[in-house]
């Protein structure tokens, strides 16, 4: 499985909510600012995600886990 990567030209992001679904993860940065989502083959609950960022960059985050 390829991990999904995603950044937008210039975002540079501090606050993360993250959800994790059925199929799915969606992540909306800086009060909805920035968005995306990635849908996941099949539909096995997302179980984890892992976070790379630039030092300096994302000062916090909450995971939300939807019908795991």
């Amino acid at each position: 499985m390829t991990e999904p990567r995603y950044i937008a030209r210039g975002a540079r992001p501090m606050n993360l909510r993250i959800f994790l679904d059925a199929g799915s993860i969606e992540v909306f940065a800086d009060h909805g600012r920035w968005a995306g989502t990635k849908r996941i083959e099949g539909f096995e609950p997302v179980r984890s995600v892992r976070l790379e960022a630039a030092e300096g960059y994302v000062t916090s985050g909450r995971i939300f886990a939807l019908k795991l």
